[in-house]
């Protein structure tokens, strides 16, 4: 598939007739698998015991064993194919955009992928005009020949990888239909010798870290169940912390990192030295970080609670969500500012959290998540005027909410995703937000800036900016503005700004029963054109 001519005269037919015949192969051998479970149950019945009975019945569990992991197999490579399929319909539609751009500009698209700029037109006498034209016109070639190859190299890198995994898959299922199911109708013992074909089939690993959750999410998607729990017991730290995986799947790893975590803590402190300085000055730090995990755990009480993340690296991070992201019309990820640790503030920025989902929920509908975010290192006050934290926290702030996106993506559904900075928080959020997250509204509460000059600069629908300033805020109001951008409520940037009376302060923002909660649980609610604003 390292032509333009292959990939041209591909047929996709082929591809979704071999996944299809696996998927019924794989169905197949679940209903071996039933049958060998029933005729074992009928051998227990016997009551039959000696060296014979004892053979028989490990000859059955190899069987009910072979047929699990074969038919773990069969929706493996079904799913490789078809996913091998999917990639080189789009390898195709790049290529067909590639060919018409370059044919549009009289070139031609060579069948390695290359496009050779247009040839020098003859000199000639010309007037201003028409020599002002023909530059133009080559110029547009020029650019044309470059988009065409870029478009064509990759369309034909893509197919190429795309058919090397399709190629390993119906190896497997060769494997399958003609080295085990040709076996089984005569007898169904026969099968014990294809114990560790899944073995033999080679599964994807998990994606190294930092890679984009959508491909997180796919290779997750394409893992049978079987490979999914092995996952989660192989490594549950990698699985909790891998955004573009099911909310539900990362909790229930990261709650085992977090009794991991805890239990490491207790063992450290119990074998420090009795005492002198250092030996206090070191169980001083591991109690710190075990108060972290301890109010951690104190907020996965809650109900519907999910642990989205958690590390004790610096002051700590955790991430909790209020209920299942993957399943709600809207999600508001609350992103704390200044001094907001995870021992002094998770619990409030849950409880904040949990007033705007409540108050969403009231005034729009369909289901809303709040998910409370520390995920970055705050700055105290002293360091407040460096931009530096923001930037870092608006690294793992983007691969959150692109998580989010990639899980409804993946499901085919709508997602209305929020993005609420409180204070610094703001900053964060504006560094995130010069990405493509899926993100549809930002809401900058008591910001000093957002770190831009531009609302152009964020990625998000127009109208997608929503700023709220209380009365006597000090951080709002003390001009940091000139460190971190425009200011998000005035008119060089021309943010919506909501109105907050009754808010009085940096803090009191999220406060039950105030207009700025109000008008941010409308926003969250994707009604922001019923919030009042200034």
């Amino acid at each position: 598939m390292g032509s333009v001519a292959a990939l041209s005269h591909w047929d996709p037919t082929a591809l979704a007739a071999a996944g299809a015949r696996l998927g019924r192969e794989g169905e197949e051998l679940r209903r071996f698998e039933a049958e060998a479970a029933r005729s074992m149950a009928g051998l227990t019945g016997l009551r039959w015991t000696g060296a014979a009975a004892t053979a028989t019945a490990e000859a059955g569990r190899a069987v009910t064993d072979a047929f699990t992991r074969s038919a773990d197999a069969a929706d493996l490579t079904a799913r490789a194919v078809q996913s091998a399929g999917e990639v080189l319909v789009l390898a195709r539609a790049l290529l067909d955009r590639a060919t018409d751009l370059a044919a549009a500009h009289g070139l031609v698209l060579q069948d390695d992928g290359s496009v050779r700029p247009p040839p020098p037109e003859l000199s000639m006498p010309m007037t201003p005009a028409q020599d002002l034209l023909r530059s133009s016109r080559q110029e547009a070639a020029v650019v044309a020949a470059q988009s065409a190859q870029a478009m064509a190299t990759e369309a034909l890198a893509s197919a190429a990888e795309a058919d090397r995994d399709a190629a390993r898959a119906l190896a497997a299922a060769d494997h399958l239909h003609d080295g085990l199911v040709t076996r089984l109708a005569p007898d169904l013992f026969a099968a014990a010798a294809a114990r560790g074909l899944l073995d033999r089939v080679a599964l994807r690993p998990p994606p190294p870290p930092g890679t984009a959750p959508a491909v997180v999410a796919a290779w997750w998607d394409g893992l049978p169940a079987t490979a999914r729990d092995r996952e989660l017991a192989r490594d549950p730290r990698a699985v909790g912390a891998a955004d573009g995986l099911p909310a539900v799947v990362r909790d229930r790893a990261n709650r085992v990192e977090l009794d991991r975590l805890l239990a490491g803590l207790e063992e450290l402190e119990a074998d420090l030295p009795g005492g002198g300085p250092m030996a206090d000055a070191a169980r001083d730090g591991v109690r710190a970080k075990r108060r972290q995990l301890t109010t951690v755990r104190e907020q996965l009480e809650r109900p519907g609670a999910l642990l989205l993340g958690v590390d004790t690296t610096g002051p700590g991070r955790a991430v909790i969500a209020l209920g299942d992201v993957d399943a709600a019309d809207h999600v508001a990820v609350l992103v704390p500012g200044l001094g907001s640790h995870v021992t002094n503030y998770l619990p409030r920025l849950v409880s904040s959290a949990r007033a705007v989902q409540d108050r969403a929920e009231a005034v729009g509908n369909g289901s809303v998540v709040g998910v409370a975010w520390i995920g970055y290192d705050a700055p105290g006050v002293a360091t407040t005027l460096r931009s530096g934290r923001a930037k870092d926290g608006a690294v793992p702030l983007a691969a959150t909410l692109r998580g989010f996106d990639a899980r409804a993506v993946a499901a085919r559904r709508d997602l209305h995703l929020t993005v609420a900075g409180h204070s610094y928080g703001s900053l964060v959020a504006g560094y995130a937000l010069r990405e493509r997250t899926g993100a549809d509204d930002l809401i900058a509460i008591g910001a000093p800036g957002l770190g831009i000059d531009s609302l152009d600069e964020l990625h998000l629908p127009a109208g997608g900016v929503h700023v709220g300033e209380a009365d006597r805020d000090p951080v709002a109001d003390v001009g940091l503005i000139d460190w971190f951008g425009g200011d998000p409520s005035g008119a060089q940037l021309g943010a919506r700004r909501f109105q907050t009376d009754g808010s009085v302060g940096h803090s009191g923002y999220y406060e039950p029963g105030s207009e700025s909660l109000d008008n941010i649980g409308l926003i969250v609610a994707g009604r922001a054109d019923r919030a009042s604003y200034e």
